[in-house]
C-alpha cells in the first residue's frame, strides 16, 4: 500500500506545472500504472483493503487523465515532425526546379499541409511554442510562392 502511495505521489509531482515533454507524461503514466497494479494486488483480508480500494478508484482516474495527455502530446509531436518533413519537401520543389507552375503548386500544397498540422497543435502541449514559431515562417513561405 505504501509503495503504491509513493508511486502515486511521484507521478503527481512529475506533472506539476505543465506543459511537459512526452517523456515526462509517459513516466507519470507508468508510475500510475504501477501503483494501480500494486493496489489491485492487495488481498481482501488485508487491513488496508478498503483504503486501497478507494485509492485504486482515484488512481485509475488519474491514470486515464494522464493517458489522455500522453495521446495529446504524442499527436502534437507527430504533427510537428510531419510539418517539418513537409516543409523540407516544399523547399525541394522550389529549390530543385525551374520554378514551374506544377512545382510551385506542389510546394504550395506542402506548405498548406504543414500549416494545417501546426495549427492543430494544442497550446497546452510542450511543442506549442515551437509550432507557433514555425507557423509564422511557414505562412511567410506559403505567401511567397502563392500566386498574386
Amino acid at each position: 500500500f505504501k509503495s503504491a502511495q509513493k508511486l502515486g505521489m511521484e507521478a503527481a509531482s512529475l506533472v506539476q506545472n505543465p506543459p511537459h515533454p512526452l517523456k515526462v507524461w509517459q513516466q507519470a503514466q507508468n508510475k500510475w500504472h504501477q501503483a494501480i497494479i500494486l493496489l489491485d494486488s492487495i488481498p481482501h483480508e488485508a487491513s488496508v483493503y478498503e483504503q486501497a480500494k478507494n485509492k485504486l478508484a482515484y488512481y485509475q482516474i488519474n491514470y486515464k487523465s494522464i493517458s489522455q495527455r500522453v495521446l495529446i502530446e504524442h499527436k502534437a509531436l507527430a504533427n510537428l515532425e510531419s510539418a517539418q518533413k513537409l516543409a523540407i519537401e516544399a523547399n525541394l520543389f522550389v529549390d530543385n526546379s525551374l520554378y514551374s507552375q506544377l512545382n510551385r503548386q506542389q510546394a504550395q500544397d506542402k506548405w498548406e499541409q504543414a500549416i494545417n498540422l501546426l495549427e492543430a497543435i494544442p497550446e497546452s502541449t510542450s511543442v506549442s511554442v515551437q509550432a507557433k514559431e514555425m507557423l509564422s515562417i511557414y505562412k511567410t513561405n506559403y505567401e511567397t510562392i502563392s500566386p498574386i
